[in-house]
């Protein structure tokens, strides 16, 4: 077959096994298109392919390379009645490879995989029937180690459930890539409107919480950090209004000064596109302060980065004006 189209659904590549079981003959295709649908829409392409398609006894195989958004890919995925499917997809120039291993029940399936993207290596194990079940996986880089364990469902939405078992956590630069991506201003609420779920994550006895996604807004439920000097608590949820991104949060911290047990919650709003804070309220102790005192701690940390240090300075200034 040369110079031809191909499309398919997404879905339809799950049965790719039987067509390769029952087939007969050996096919090459060459300098074809290959488009992926999902629910009728378009997914990605693959063009340029070169592929084969060998059949022996009790065995089948799939060759095929191509370009996708311009990277060269190769694709193997090997058929063996007497042991587990392979799936191999290599994509060097981002330095990317994925190994899977699967066996098919009727419409479940079962395996493992190995996926290694950019020095990010991830293992784990699942089962699909209508959604991925994930368990004994792993996940590891240069920022953080965990093991993961949840489930992601593609049908009628992206929904996902899932929980990290964090036992290494590069907090400053983790936390300086998200700064990053608020000052760019590159949160695709279009495509965040597309994906609901959440996840739970812990940190030794560092922090723990659950971060959620619904219908385009992104909820913070009890993140709660503990340092040296106080233990935080944090309650929020992040949306996009008239093109602004704005933060609506509760903070609470309690710790120890002059042997005396302390407790500040700030209520406030961030409107992180134009680096605007407003606080509702702070109580100090279960006191409310002023007015005056809210818009002269809005404007000491106006265009400033909220931080470890800078939230330092502000509980100094509010025990200080207190005492």
């Amino acid at each position: 077959i040369d110079g031809s189209f191909f499309s398919f659904e997404v879905d339809d590549l799950l049965n790719i096994s039987s067509f390769i079981r029952e087939n007969k003959r050996n096919i090459i295709i060459k300098k074809s298109n290959l488009i992926l649908l999902q629910d009728n829409k378009f997914f990605l392409e693959i063009k340029d392919i070169a592929s084969k398609f060998k059949t022996k006894h009790n065995y089948g195989s799939i060759n095929l390379s191509g370009f996708l958004s311009e990277q060269k890919i190769f694709i193997k995925y090997i058929i063996n009645s007497t042991k587990n499917d392979q799936f191999i997809l290599n994509i060097p120039g981002v330095d990317t490879m994925v190994k899977v291993f699967l066996k098919r029940n009727n419409n479940t399936y079962n395996g493992s995989a190995n996926i290694e993207v950019m020095n990010n290596y991830l293992q784990l194990d699942f089962d699909y029937n209508n959604e991925f079940k994930f368990y004994n996986s792993f996940l590891r880089n240069k920022l953080v180690s965990t093991k993961i364990n949840g489930k992601i469902k593609f049908k009628p939405t992206v929904y996902f459930d899932l929980v990290f078992d964090f036992n290494k956590f590069n907090f400053n630069k983790i936390k300086a890539r998200f700064e990053n991506i608020f000052d760019k201003n590159e949160i695709n609420y279009n495509n965040i409107k597309k994906i609901n779920g959440k996840f739970n994550f812990t940190y030794k006895d560092n922090f723990n919480g659950n971060i959620s996604m619904e219908n385009g807004e992104i909820y913070f439920k009890n993140l709660t950090f503990k340092t040296k000097k106080y233990d935080l608590k944090f309650n929020g949820n992040l949306r996009n209004i008239n093109n602004n991104q704005k933060l609506n949060f509760i903070l609470i911290s309690k710790f120890q000064d002059k042997k005396k047990s302390n407790e500040i919650i700030f209520d406030g709003v961030q409107n992180i596109t134009l680096n605007k804070l407003n606080f509702k309220k702070i109580l100090f102790n279960k006191k409310t302060l002023p007015l005056k005192d809210l818009r002269k701690y809005e404007r000491k940390i106006k265009n400033k980065k909220i931080d470890f240090q800078l939230i330092d300075k502000l509980y100094s200034e509010i025990v200080d004006s207190d005492l």
